[in-house]
């Protein structure tokens, strides 16, 4: 049986970018992005790409991983350079954080995984579930902080997938200490409910 509920923004996870974008000039600044640069190089990652894997929240900005600086622009029309690894789009203000992994606070051999376990979208390239868990993993254990917590991230997450299961990162550059919170994240979740 199919359901026929339309689709209301924030009450689920994104199917599309357009679903996923809360801000317009969010979605001005990706489309004007993917037209002026080769989308297939880079990896949607943070905010944006959370919101195909639990309800879409306020993003600001756009988090592209690519895979090393080399295919990263160094020019893009309609936008200026704002450090090595941002562009600020001349219409909205919206930033564009070009990451690699190299990139402080990343996990070079994490985010080499999320660059081949992407997901190919119509008009972007996605990181999969698991990379952003992974990701999310990595960024709690060094202490990073965001207006949400990447441990709540990861629960908000694991809740809107309900065939995740910890052995899905079993091949995944993680540590013991990632594996035993994630188990922690994941009774959490489990806990609260699965709200699909």
């Amino acid at each position: 049986m199919e359901d026929d509920t339309p689709y209301v923004r924030g009450a689920q996870p994104a199917q599309t970018i357009d679903e996923a974008v809360i801000v317009d000039d969010v979605r001005r600044t990706l489309e004007a992005w993917r037209s002026a640069t080769d989308t297939r190089d880079g990896v949607l990652i943070g905010g944006l790409a959370l919101a195909f894997y639990s309800r879409p929240r306020f993003v600001d900005e756009i988090e592209l991983l690519y895979a090393n600086e080399a295919v990263i622009p160094t020019k893009v029309s309609g936008f200026r350079r704002s450090d090595e690894s941002s562009f600020t789009d001349e219409g909205t203000g919206v930033v564009v954080h070009a990451l690699t992994p190299t990139s402080p606070g990343l996990s070079a051999a994490i985010a080499a995984k999320v660059q081949t376990t992407a997901i190919e979208r119509a008009e972007f390239r996605l990181a999969s579930l698991e990379g952003l868990i992974a990701l999310k993993l990595d960024s709690a254990s060094r202490g990073q902080s965001s207006e949400t917590s990447p441990e709540q991230d990861i629960i908000n997450m694991i809740e809107w997938a309900p065939k995740f299961r910890l052995t899905d990162l079993e091949n995944w550059p993680i540590g013991a200490a990632h594996h035993e919170l994630l188990s922690e994240l994941h009774a959490i979740a489990r806990r609260i409910g699965v709200f699909v």
